[in-house]
């Protein structure tokens, strides 16, 4: 058997908690990993192989995380085109790894806009940095600002 022939067989025959337990070098996968991949095979419909696939090649492609909109947009599209059996996802993935890149590097730069509060917390820690707090008095200063926002 190739060594292709193995990773089909594993892929194919291995539970998505296995695969990622794998991926991570033997540690628990995070609740979170196990969601997301849940709520994708769920939404797709896409067999176990082809999710072990996706979840290999975007934890290899993203810095050894998952990434839950990059995840989800690569799902989407194999299930657009009806990927159905793993060796299909792995030659699949290979032909449009480019356009994935540029699709990763898109997700990972997308602007996050700041709430109302963030904006006017970090606007407080600005102030109280500008008007020279040394560190014991600023960390108090944040200390005190964020306290009282969980108690209001």
């Amino acid at each position: 058997m190739s060594k292709e022939e193995e990773l089909i067989k594993y892929l194919e025959e291995t539970t998505t908690w296995q695969v990622l337990k794998d991926i991570n070098c033997g540690r628990k996968p995070r609740e979170a990993d196990i969601k997301l991949i849940n709520d994708i095979q769920e939404k797709t419909g896409l067999p176990t192989g082809v999710i072990n696939v996706l979840t290999e090649y975007v934890f290899l492609s993203s810095n050894n995380k998952l990434v839950r909109p990059y995840m989800e947009k690569i799902a989407d599209h194999w299930a657009s085109v009806k990927l159905e059996d793993t060796k299909g996802a792995m030659y699949f993935a290979k032909k449009h790894s480019e356009k994935y890149r540029e699709w990763n590097r898109t997700t990972d730069t997308q602007k996050i806009e700041a709430t109302p509060v963030e904006r006017e917390r970090i606007r407080a820690i600005q102030w109280a940095i500008d008007s020279g707090l040394d560190n014991e008095k600023l960390g108090k200063f944040v200390r005190t600002m964020f306290n009282e926002s969980i108690t209001e």
